[in-house]
């Protein structure tokens, strides 16, 4: 895919290489398009523009009939109908889905619209504060409106919002700050494990995630002495709990009533998770204190993307 925008560069240079992989790209889009014909609307409307946008960004897949404009549309249309509020599957996803791929008015009313059910949303208490299904993730397309300059009225009372949230959610550590998990949270074969909750370690449910929100704070500029303080109890605690062996630093969650398994090397789950996190935090922190910007968010940008897949 050629370069077109600034963080984006070309990582496959051989021609021959990068039309073997377009070929792959085509015969993949086109496959997503046949199911999704087969399957209008539905929860994978966004993520169905996403796809067709970027494939289209290079004519790598044109798409002259605009079926990007029109599940975007589409997803927007419906978006009462969905259940939950998260960044998977939720408002919050097509919210980031309309801000990262379109601008103007209509976009604007669209994505004011989204923040102001999101805010009367985080008005109640709740115990979820994950990246995928709770208010991490609600943070990400609000954050990127705010950091593009065309937030909303709803915009910074939501992000603030979900700071409280977060602020109250804390658990004081020797080495930190932790986030606990209840067990009435988690699925039934994992309240087997952990009867009274856990600690996770994952950036898709637990402290990573944290961790790569509050560095979009910073590098947004918003609330940044309230992220900063969160962001140096959240790392310090990771770094607390990081095991000795190389790739291998961080089991799922805490306590581990499991046997001890190799961690997996994934993005919800392990070490390339948590670096991803670290990542994105040594970035918003170095720029703040040296008075800079970073020439990419690709760390960030990685962790969000990745956070969308099941």
């Amino acid at each position: 895919m050629a370069e077109t925008e600034l963080g984006w560069r070309a990582l496959i240079m051989d021609p021959a290489r990068r039309d073997a992989i377009a070929a792959i790209i085509v015969d993949i889009v086109h496959a997503v398009e046949a199911w999704h014909r087969k399957h209008p609307g539905g929860d994978f409307d966004s993520d169905y523009a996403t796809l067709r946008i970027y494939a289209a960004t290079d004519d790598t897949v044109p798409d002259p009939d605009d079926e990007a404009g029109r599940a975007l549309s589409a997803a927007i249309a419906t978006i009462a109908q969905r259940a939950t509020p998260g960044l998977f599957g939720g408002a919050a996803r097509v919210a980031f889905a309309v801000g990262h791929l379109s601008a103007g008015e209509d976009a604007d009313t669209a994505c004011a619209m989204i923040e102001s059910s999101l805010l009367a949303y985080l008005e109640q208490p709740t115990e979820n504060y994950d990246l995928i299904s709770g208010v991490v993730g609600i943070a990400v397309p609000v954050l990127q409106r705010i950091a593009d300059g065309s937030p909303s009225p709803s915009s910074e009372p939501v992000a603030r919002s979900i700071l409280g949230h977060l602020e109250r959610l804390s658990r004081r550590e020797s080495a930190g700050l932790s986030w606990h998990t209840p067990a009435s949270l988690l699925p039934a074969w994992q309240r087997e494990l952990a009867p009274e909750g856990y600690i996770n370690l994952g950036l898709a449910h637990g402290i990573p995630g944290i961790v790569a929100i509050l560095a979009r704070y910073i590098a947004a500029g918003v609330e940044v002495q309230r992220a900063r303080r969160l962001l140096d109890g959240a790392v310090g605690y990771l770094m607390s709990v990081a095991e000795t062996e190389p790739g291998a630093r961080f089991q799922a969650w805490l306590p581990a009533k499991m046997p001890r398994t190799p961690p997996r090397v994934a993005w919800c789950y392990g070490d390339l998770g948590v670096a991803v996190a670290m990542m994105a935090a040594a970035n918003a922190t170095l720029a703040r204190e040296t008075d800079c910007v970073p020439a990419t968010n690709d760390a960030y940008w990685c962790s969000i993307t990745l956070s969308q897949r099941p």
